[in-house]
């Protein structure tokens, strides 16, 4: 019985560690937020998505997978490895005028960014990424963060 009792001790440790291991991976993922804004300096008006991978504990996360909608069109932006930071994607047009998002510029402050609260044609609808340990996590706007 002994035997039996360690062996249970045992495994709820492990369950355990496992728990707050999974819990501070989830700490470090929820540092990842997008939304868009509108930047407004003297005479010209940038609309975009600010990427913010801040907070307490940061990381690096790996294929960043984002799916947003820009002007009533569903994009994707790809970006292979992102440090921690703010960064501006700048939503442009294409020759051929359907939109397009540009490569991350990295910011200093927020400031002189206006989040657009009320769009209805511009949305961040959910993201992927993989942390410095290879957890794949999701966001959507329905669902929250979640490992995956």
């Amino acid at each position: 019985m002994a035997l039996e009792a360690a062996e249970q001790a045992e495994l709820h440790a492990r369950e355990a560690e496992k728990r707050e291991e999974m819990r501070d991976q989830r700490r470090i993922a929820s540092n990842m937020q997008a939304w868009w804004v509108k930047e407004t300096k003297e005479d010209s008006a940038r609309w975009g998505i600010i990427l913010s991978n801040t907070g307490a504990d940061t990381a690096v996360f790996y294929n960043v997978d984002i799916r947003l909608i820009s002007n009533s069109t569903p994009l994707r932006v790809n970006i292979a490895t992102l440090p921690p930071g703010q960064y501006f994607l700048e939503s442009c047009r294409t020759n051929s005028g359907s939109p397009t998002i540009s490569y991350p510029e990295s910011i200093r402050e927020l400031r002189g960014y206006q989040p657009l609260l009320k769009a209805k044609t511009h949305a961040v609808q959910a993201m992927e990424f993989t942390d410095q340990v290879g957890q794949r996590w999701q966001w959507t706007w329905k669902t929250g963060l979640a490992a995956v």
